[in-house]
């Protein structure tokens, strides 16, 4: 009798898959164990945080270039160690720390799309200056990870905005959050 069982082990940021290959010879059992890093994006990323890149940046004093970073792999956006996504509608020129806030057309995707291609626009006349595909993974826990390319001009850089499709606890959360650092008298209904 060969049996082949796998067991998955959610660890910190790495899924391990443990396989227990066993063999039944002579009523003696061997066990192989083989373990191996996931190539799930969801879990083998880059963490991205650049505070510049927020929508909320417009009053830079450089303006950002992506097209000289050595893009590899897969990134999760941050702002101030915040999760966030990058905007799928387009961004006001000169936010984002740059002249050429670049978004995705197209849409997120759901947990259950799997990877998807998406185009990268810019804010230069939205999409009409050309866009190039980028792949975007919806992962468990209600966050993105997005595999970038160079873009193809400078003064462009990738956008980050945050809140897209968190759980309503969590929005509660930074709404508590953000309500408790005011005093009454700074509120006004």
């Amino acid at each position: 009798m060969v049996g082949f069982k796998c067991l998955q082990l959610n660890l910190w940021i790495n899924l391990i898959t443990i396989c227990v290959f066993q063999k039944h010879v002579n009523f003696v059992n061997y066990i192989f164990l083989t373990a191996y890093l996931s190539v799930d994006p969801c879990y083998n990323y880059t963490v991205l945080d650049n505070p510049w890149r927020a929508i909320s940046n417009t009053h830079a004093s450089v303006l950002n270039c992506d097209k000289y970073v050595t893009w590899s792999g897969w990134y999760r956006p941050f702002i101030n160690g915040l999760s966030a996504y990058i905007p799928q509608t387009c961004v006001a020129r000169y936010s984002c720390g740059t002249d050429i806030a670049l978004w995705i057309h197209g849409g997120h995707p759901t947990v259950e799309d799997g990877v998807v291609t998406r185009d990268v626009c810019g804010n230069f006349y939205c999409c009409y200056f050309g866009s190039y595909p980028i792949k975007v993974k919806a992962c468990p826990g209600n966050y993105y990870v997005y595999e970038l390319v160079r873009p193809t001009i400078c003064r462009a850089a990738y956008c980050a905005g945050d809140y897209i499709y968190m759980s309503s606890f969590y929005k509660f959360m930074i709404f508590q959050h953000q309500f408790n650092s005011h005093t009454r008298d700074e509120l006004s209904w």
